[in-house]
């Protein structure tokens, strides 16, 4: 069962469906900066009341939908919402490296068909996604979940305008012992216990406050109720 949108519900879907070609145009283009935009998403933010994060997130929309042509057709047919065309759009740019064309198509035209019906939702979509990624990655290759070069690093602004990165991958030994001697301070050659005391280096430790070998007072018993 396909959906039927009220007449005012598609009236505001071709304006989106306008607006996300507009910013196809812009990046074909390339024209942005020479109005002092940093990007499309800029320009929006600019030009519409929307907020910064909204506009990034037709600009990604925008980007996906310019290199797959099919699910823009069916996104500006009313067929899928922006949402459910970004979840098929990144799929197509991050298929599995075991999928023929043959079954690319097939499965493009599996997902887009699912979509398209009234009971499909993201979490539908995103099984069906996932379950299609599960059925060829049988082949060579680690799962889509551990390979590395499909990872993506995003990075957000909170409300402050700080910056969150979220770091996915473990370090390797190398970055891990950059990224110590980076925030750690330098620490100068070890001194000898001659050097720090004045004491034979074979003399024994003397008991101090801050050792861990420093002798620890007896509990006092428990006090007893009168």
């Amino acid at each position: 069962m396909n959906r039927t949108p009220h007449p005012v519900s598609a009236e505001i879907h071709t304006a989106q469906v306008q607006r996300v070609d507009l910013m196809i145009a812009m990046f074909e283009r390339d024209t942005v900066k020479d109005h002092g935009y940093r990007s499309p998403a800029h320009w929006l933010a600019a030009a519409t009341n929307l907020e910064i994060g909204e506009c990034h997130r037709i600009e990604s929309l925008a980007k996906l939908l310019r290199l797959e042509p099919e699910v823009r057709d069916a996104y500006a047919s009313g067929l899928l919402d922006a949402d459910k065309a970004r979840q098929i759009a990144y799929f197509c740019q991050h298929y599995p490296r075991t999928m023929n064309p043959c079954d690319f198509e097939k499965a493009r035209t599996i997902l887009i068909d699912h979509a398209r019906k009234t009971v499909a939702t993201k979490a539908t979509v995103r099984a069906l996604i996932r379950r299609l990624e599960h059925l060829y990655s049988t082949g060579d290759g680690p799962p889509p979940g551990e390979d590395t070069t499909r990872n993506e690093l995003f990075v957000s602004t909170t409300l402050h305008g700080r910056v969150v990165i979220k770091e996915t991958s473990t370090p390797s030994p190398e970055h891990a012992s950059g990224t110590c001697s980076h925030h750690c301070r330098h620490r100068g050659p070890k001194r000898t216990a001659s050097q720090t005391t004045g004491l034979p280096s074979d003399a024994p430790p003397t008991p101090s406050s801050n050792s861990c070998s420093a002798s620890k007072p007896p509990d006092s018993p428990p006090s007893k109720a009168v």
